[in-house]
């Protein structure tokens, strides 16, 4: 992709994210299929629509979304999860062991699979395995915090054609699903 594109794309996430963060998840899925129209190879934008489906009570809708996002990329650790949390809601907390599994093979340092797999643990009743797991989790969530707050501020700041921090939302958005360890897997998911 080219540095265009990327920053292109980058744009699309970064408005998107400051959307979910003000509650607009019909606006920011829009956002997000215009993106994938854009991008159709990029695994960002089906998953991204994906979770606004699932904050707008469309489950189906959400599933297929995560599905098209695998399709572009088989190991997208952010779909890989969301699809482990729809088995978990659903009470197949063996398969979101698997999900949760497969996602942190594909992202070692990607603590929203370290955390939901403590969580499942914790219903098998492996605990000693869910501390371990919750311990990993809160390691990297550190990392990935501070990484999120300037990918954020960067996509503000080009939308304000150089604004300043005061212009970032509260973050919660990303809380919930797109929660990356490392640096690079930050960059990964917003561009």
């Amino acid at each position: 992709m080219s540095d265009d594109n990327r920053a292109e794309l980058e744009d699309y996430l970064g408005r998107g994210l400051r959307l979910e963060d003000q509650g607009a998840f019909e606006e920011a899925l829009a956002l997000y299929a215009q993106a994938r129209e854009r991008f159709p190879q990029d695994p960002r934008p089906p998953h991204r629509m994906g979770v606004m489906c699932i904050r707008l009570g469309r489950r189906e809708e959400a599933r297929a979304l995560f599905e098209a996002a695998l399709a572009q990329a088989r190991e997208y650790a952010p779909a890989l999860t969301n699809l482990g949390n729809m088995a978990l809601e659903a009470g197949d907390v063996e398969q979101a062991v698997q999900l949760y599994r497969r996602a942190i093979v594909s992202s070692p340092d990607y603590p929203g699979a370290h955390h939901n797999l403590a969580v499942a643990l914790r219903r098998l009743g492996r605990l000693a395995e869910a501390v371990s797991e919750q311990r990993t989790a809160a390691r990297l969530e550190r990392t990935y915090g501070r990484e999120m707050d300037r990918l954020r501020l960067r996509a503000a700041r080009r939308a304000r054609g150089g604004g300043g921090p005061g212009c970032l939302g509260g973050g919660a958005a990303a809380a919930l699903v797109l929660t990356a360890g490392a640096v690079a897997l930050a960059r990964l998911h917003l561009g």
